[in-house]
């Protein structure tokens, strides 16, 4: 199967990863790791790799300070 793409689903490599399907389902998207089949949200091994990537070395939050817009919050 080398070459191959092939396609686990997010319990499946929630699974792997010792992790909640429901929090793998949550990285994915929040992190954009991952491909869709027809409605089916799967995973390549890339994308694995990628959200292992992102869970590792998450990016830094956004810099709201440089933001010109008061917060509408504050």
């Amino acid at each position: 199967m080398d070459g191959m793409t092939y396609f686990k689903t997010p319990s499946v490599v929630a699974e792997e990863l010792g992790l909640q399907e429901a929090t793998v389902r949550r990285l994915a998207r929040q992190y954009r790791t991952f491909t869709r089949v027809g409605r089916r949200v799967m995973l390549t091994s890339d994308d694995v790799e990628a959200l292992i990537d992102k869970i590792r070395n998450p990016p830094p939050p956004p810099d709201w300070s440089d933001d010109d817009e008061p917060d509408p919050f504050a």
